[in-house]
């Protein structure tokens, strides 16, 4: 009797075994095809640079900032 509890214990700790690993290679899958999506959408993206034009979101670029700046203190003085 204690031969067959030990190998019904060894059995169900196999078959957990074998769950977590296929969840494992199911993820792994997930990750592929996600990544497949994300290199598609980068190909067909337009070329150049992509950016919005509200300073509220994104900041102007640097040269812009400058010039901006200079001429605020142009007008306070």
């Amino acid at each position: 009797m204690n031969i067959w509890l030990e190998s019904d214990i060894a059995h169900t700790t196999y078959v957990l075994q074998l769950r977590v690993y296929a969840r494992y290679l199911c993820r792994m899958e997930e990750m592929r095809q996600s990544l497949r999506i994300v290199q598609q959408c980068l190909n067909q993206m337009p070329a150049g640079e992509i950016k919005i034009d509200d300073h509220k979101i994104v900041p102007p670029k640097r040269a812009e900032m400058k010039v901006h700046c200079i001429l605020n203190i142009k007008r306070v003085c």
